[in-house]
């Protein structure tokens, strides 16, 4: 008997180890049964007619796909491939996007079999123990009890199998809280590996030299003890490669917290905060009871410290959220100067509440995954449309960390940021929707134009994009406004026996520095090198010093 357990991923960097943990349980709960357990992992960039040859020559008895919201429909599209020219095999699915709407998917896609609902080590065995013994199941299947978590099993004792992919490693189950449109408010109970078991796993990817591990716990630090003992051991047996990231609260984080945290080696954690949005009626609505002075506060601390890559969320379309609450939120966001600040909007996610509120919040959504929000009561269509072009700026012009210091001179000459997006996302959309280069170079090219609108000295500007461009890359072609008035490259190195590679002298008019650290805008000549050997491990923007000349 062969089972293959299929993955199609968003990214070639992902791996699914959902297929790894089923395929190891049940292989271990087999009894002695003649069962081949493979694993076949794909991406949504591969195309459909390279998947199914490559699925067909495996020869599978039963091929289980594990289906989420991003794969759906290409899941859908190969298992129906299949069913034409393998009529024969099993063909089962599970997952979040088939847990909670599972009579309906298979009625709309008769080509499954099976559908497993809920948590599936335990379940997956159960079914492949029963189809190997001839009894050919089908319809839905609804999880047992679910498996002690120290009874999953570890899949990364051979971590070369998952060289140049991130690492997915839970110490949790569940989430004791219940946002509204997130499926882990469903079942509130909250279950954890033993600590003397994640610390000897943890170990395992720090000696491994493992670069990064995403702790998939849906609240990382909701059980405080818990997390304050993961972070303590990282700290102690850290040999600064590999960065660990964590999806959190803030508010949950105390001041005592902050100190240790706040004495870590940079770039050691990373913090996903879910902040979502600063409309108090909206969180009352939607289940989420925050304290927003208490997540400023921690927030602003971590930041000052300087050691761990903050990343911010907000939602757009949730209820009684209109585009003008949405602005204030995106400011306060903005405000906070998280490393990265992500833009997304509601998925109206099957078993949520929120599905089921849908009707009462007037909410429009795409009919096709991701189920995306295009319009409720308070936001119109044109507001999306609006906030998607504020989405795409955002990610290219804040969350890059290309343009830092432009940025924040073009800011000063709008009132608030929201504002200064709004207008950089439309005028964005009308440069290249013609077809113009989509290059980094065209960037800059395209921010000093549409600067020089606002702001009021354009060779400060310009040398401020010289500045950011060189901040992140000792670049050989520079856009048409920021031709050098003189090339000490060449010269300096030679005088200093240096790698024109690794470093980059430039002339400035004005003390960009002095601009950086005080605001003032000072015009004295300068020459700074660029030292391309030295980069911030959360800016990853490289280490800038004055020469003398």
């Amino acid at each position: 008997m062969r089972i293959l357990l299929i993955a199609v991923n968003a990214k070639y960097i992902h791996s699914n180890p959902a297929v790894y943990s089923l395929s190891q349980y049940a292989r271990e709960s087999a009894d002695g049964r003649d069962i081949e357990f493979q694993i076949a992992e794909y991406t949504i960039n591969n195309r459909i007619d390279e998947i199914i040859p490559d699925i067909y020559i495996k020869k599978p008895d039963v091929a289980a796909f594990s289906v989420y919201i991003w794969n759906v429909e290409y899941v859908t599209l190969i298992a129906s491939a299949l069913r034409k020219i393998m009529p024969h095999i099993g063909i089962w699915a599970g997952g979040p996007e088939v847990s909670y709407r599972a009579e309906q998917f298979l009625a709309d896609n008769p080509s499954f079999d099976l559908v497993m609902c809920g948590e599936g080590e335990r379940l997956f065995s159960s079914c492949v123990n029963s189809y190997c013994d001839g009894d050919r199941i089908s319809g839905v299947i609804g999880c047992e009890e679910p498996l002690a978590m120290d009874d999953i099993p570890f899949i990364y004792s051979s971590l070369s199998d998952y060289d140049n992919k991130i690492i997915y490693y839970e110490t949790s189950r569940g989430c004791p809280f219940s946002c509204s449109y997130c499926l882990s408010s469903i079942d509130k109970t909250t279950r954890y590996r033993s600590f003397d078991i994640v610390k000897k796993e943890l170990l395992h990817f720090i000696d491994g030299g493992v670069r990064l591990v995403k702790f998939v716990d849906r609240t990382f630090n909701a059980n405080r003890r818990h997390a304050m003992d993961i972070w303590k051991f990282i700290a102690e047996h850290d040999r600064g490669i590999t960065t660990f990231h964590c999806e959190l609260s803030a508010e949950l984080i105390s001041d005592e917290e902050i100190e240790f945290l706040a004495g870590m080696r940079k770039g050691l954690l990373q913090f996903e905060i879910g902040i979502q949005t600063f409309n108090k009626k909206t969180l009352v609505e939607i289940n989420r009871n925050c304290n927003l002075d208490k997540l400023c506060h921690v927030v602003v601390r971590l930041r000052d410290a300087g050691n761990i890559h903050l990343h911010l969320d907000l939602i757009a379309g949730l209820p009684y959220e209109g585009i003008d609450s949405f602005a204030e939120s995106f400011n306060s966001v903005y405000r906070l100067s998280p490393d990265e600040f992500q833009l997304g909007f509601l998925k109206v996610l099957s078993g949520s509440e929120m599905e089921i509120r849908q009707q009462e919040y007037g909410i429009v959504k795409s009919d096709y995954p991701p189920y995306e929000v295009m319009a409720t009561k308070w936001l119109t269509y044109d507001d999306i449309l609006l906030l998607k072009r504020v989405e795409n700026v955002l990610d290219i012009y804040y969350n890059s960390r290309q343009f830092d210091v432009t940025m924040a001179y073009i800011l000063e000459f709008f009132d608030v940021p929201f504002d200064m997006y709004s207008e950089l996302g439309g005028c964005f959309d009308r440069e290249f929707e013609t077809g113009v280069s989509h290059s980094r170079l065209a960037r800059y090219e395209f921010l000093y134009k549409f600067g020089k609108r606002f702001v009021d000295n354009h060779e400060f500007l310009r040398e401020l994009l010289v500045y950011d461009i060189y901040l992140r890359e000792n670049c050989n072609k520079r856009p048409t406004y920021a031709e050098p008035k003189n090339d000490f490259t060449h010269r300096f190195c030679r005088e200093r026996n240096l790698s024109r590679k690794l470093y980059h002298f430039e002339y400035f008019d004005y003390d960009i520095k002095e601009y950086i650290e005080s605001g003032r805008i000072n015009k004295c000549g300068s020459i700074y090198i660029f030292d391309y050997e030295k980069r911030d491990i959360i800016t990853h923007n490289v280490v800038v010093e004055r020469c003398e000349m």
